[in-house]
């Protein structure tokens, strides 16, 4: 079975199989020498590969393993192979809805890292979107606001993990404007669309991940904007977009979601007529029938959950 896999997989990607390689390497070397960072090495391998493969049953259990032993032997591992762990965990429960693992290991970990590092602004983030998802949004503007805000923000982070955490404000944003987040005035947010696609100048051209995630984001500020006559102008891009790009089975939610939105500019912005629209073609139907928990997608495409989004993008509708 696992030399079918190893075929079938390095077929399809040479990453991966330079991934499986070495993991067979390493599993060897363990099998004649078990140390802790030998361990340590075996297991990263592993979690990288079931990441890339979306494998999310092995992957609980290879991370909840290991923070097992991490918690039963907390001197014996490295800092970065526990943070790693950790940050997927986080990620991890975010994506399969349990919340409350998942806060559980924030809270646990947090402590662990000195304030103002990268990844520092790596945890909090993940734990921004774990709030989103569990739609406390008061809390995740309040984090939102101490990552932008800390005066470490430009200095500790990469370029791109900068581009990264200004996608994530961006649907915070949305959330403001949408009057979703108790206590602020949705004529607080100053996000304009210029600034914003300055600050992502990598990804704002990507035609995967992130990328996508600046469309979105795009698509809906113009939306609440009223700015009709650029989405119009969009139509065509996003539907080339869709068609190129969203193809894989990885790429489900995505490209229904795009395509639910496609549909607001084709009916005219008109609710009714848009959900006549999308329901004939079952579009939020199958979205719903294949959670995020269940495809084969990253949290981080998602930073608000497609279905809560549809909800804020029909609110906005005539």
């Amino acid at each position: 079975h696992k030399a079918n896999r190893f075929f079938y997989f390095s077929k399809m990607c040479p990453l991966l199989k330079k991934l499986l390689e070495y993991s067979e390497r390493i599993d060897q070397i363990r099998s004649e020498y078990s140390t802790y960072k030998i361990n340590s090495i075996g297991i990263f391998t592993q979690i990288l590969i079931f990441s890339f493969l979306k494998d999310t049953v092995r992957m609980k259990k290879i991370i909840e393993d290991s923070i097992k032993r991490i918690k039963q032997y907390p001197n014996k591992y490295s800092e970065v192979f526990s943070n790693i762990c950790y940050g997927e965990g986080l990620s991890l429960y975010t994506k399969l809805g349990e919340f409350k693992k998942a806060e559980g290991l924030y809270e646990q970990r947090i402590s662990y890292f000195k304030e103002g590092t990268m990844n520092w602004f790596r945890f909090k983030n993940l734990y921004l979107i774990l709030n989103i998802h569990s739609k406390n949004y008061s809390k995740a503007f309040s984090l939102s606001n101490e990552i932008i805000h800390h005066p470490n923000f430009f200095k500790a982070n990469t370029k791109t993990l900068r581009q990264r955490l200004f996608i994530t404000r961006a649907f915070i944003e949305i959330l403001v404007k949408a009057g979703k987040i108790r206590g602020v005035s949705s004529s607080m947010s100053s996000f304009k669309i210029p600034q914003f696609l300055k600050e992502v100048p990598t990804y704002r051209y990507d035609t995967g991940g992130f990328g996508f995630s600046v469309n979105i984001a795009e698509f809906i500020h113009n939306l609440i904007d009223k700015n009709y006559g650029k989405l119009i102008d969009k139509r065509e891009s996003l539907i080339t977009y869709t068609s190129k790009h969203l193809r894989s089975d990885g790429d489900f939610r995505s490209r229904h979601f795009l395509k639910m939105l496609i549909a607001v500019v084709s009916k005219d912005f008109y609710r009714l007529r848009v959900e006549a629209y999308v329901n004939s073609r079952r579009l939020l139907y199958k979205l719903k029938k294949k959670p995020l928990s269940k495809a084969r997608q990253e949290l981080s495409l998602e930073i608000i959950p497609f279905e809560d989004l549809w909800e804020i993008v029909l609110e906005l509708l005539d």
